[in-house]
């Protein structure tokens, strides 16, 4: 049997994706931190979803916000 790593990190990087997840259902987010691990999302993907009053919705589901750097730009 392979054993999977320990240790993801996954990032959304659409806001559409997002979007998605935060109109059909929100738990789905939770537990995908809860069974696969971090989801982190940047700052700018946040500003586009209207669907959600501000950050701390997001951050009560389990996502990580994070701000990107020049270079990821």
């Amino acid at each position: 049997m392979t054993r999977r790593p320990t240790s993801r990190k996954l990032m959304i990087m659409d806001p559409c994706v997002l979007i998605d997840f935060i109109k059909t259902d929100r738990s789905v987010l939770e537990l995908v931190v809860k069974h696969v691990g971090p989801l982190y999302v940047t700052s700018p993907v946040v500003e586009e979803v209207k669907e959600i009053d501000d950050e701390d919705e997001l951050v009560a589901l389990g996502l990580i916000i994070v701000e990107p750097e020049i270079k990821d730009a």
